[in-house]
């Protein structure tokens, strides 16, 4: 059941890229060339990071059904597919931009007057912790926390000016 969580991040990346292009929409007013920045670090890391959800979707779940004959030289493809050197090690450096980005799409919105200050050092605070915590699931959900904190309020805005156009 470890590929389910990896399974619904690879299904809401089209969601990532919307709310990136969301608050693209919001900084552009206030710091058009650093809203555009962490726009395209986010979709650029979004597609990396389909790439890394993609292999463990696809690996876990074969690993599952590998004959207990053969489980020797499944944990040694394992090992050697997820290795930090190679394609996931590149894929996976890759895949931190989305959330470089979100970051830098939140320091765009630091001067937006309808936006709390504290919500964007919130989404700040919880990239940063994501990136930190990369691939420790329980830390990593702290970040989580913090970037859905940050992110209501903004949220608001965005649908506030949404309704005055």
């Amino acid at each position: 059941m470890i590929h389910d969580p990896h399974w619904i991040g690879y299904l809401s990346l089209p969601l990532l890229m919307l709310g990136a292009f969301g608050l693209y929409a919001l900084g552009r007013r206030v710091r058009p060339a650093i809203a555009a920045l962490g726009v395209s670090l986010t979709v650029t890391g979004c597609l990396y990071i389909g790439g890394v959800f993609g292999l463990f979707t696809s690996l876990m779940r074969g690993l599952g059904d590998v004959d207990p004959g053969f489980t020797d030289g499944a944990i040694a493809t394992y090992a050697a597919a997820t290795a930090d050197h190679g394609a996931y090690g590149l894929t996976r450096t890759l895949a931190q931009l989305a959330l470089l980005g979100l970051a830098v799409q939140a320091m765009a919105l630091w001067r937006e007057p309808h936006i709390p200050r504290w919500a964007t050092a919130t989404v700040i605070l919880g990239c940063t912790l994501f990136l930190a915590f990369w691939d420790i699931d329980n830390l990593m959900i702290v970040g989580e926390m913090c970037l859905i904190a940050g992110l209501l309020p903004i949220s608001r805005e965005l649908r506030r000016d949404y309704r005055a156009t």
